[in-house]
């Protein structure tokens, strides 16, 4: 198909949001955590998402 770009933008949105859900699931059950957890997970996140998507290229 070649549409690679397209691919992998698409699976970094598919991931940062289900990432994202991820987090707020978390801040429902320990919202004093919360933005510690937000701010550490998202580096992950998007170090992970970038990785994972950029691998099925």
């Amino acid at each position: 198909m070649g549409s690679g770009p397209d691919v992998s933008a698409q699976c970094l949105l598919d991931c940062r949001t289900e990432l994202k859900r991820m987090s707020f699931m978390t801040c429902d059950i320990r919202p004093w955590t919360c933005s510690t957890v937000i701010l550490a997970l998202s580096r992950v996140i998007l170090a992970s998402c970038d990785s994972s998507c950029n691998s099925q290229k």
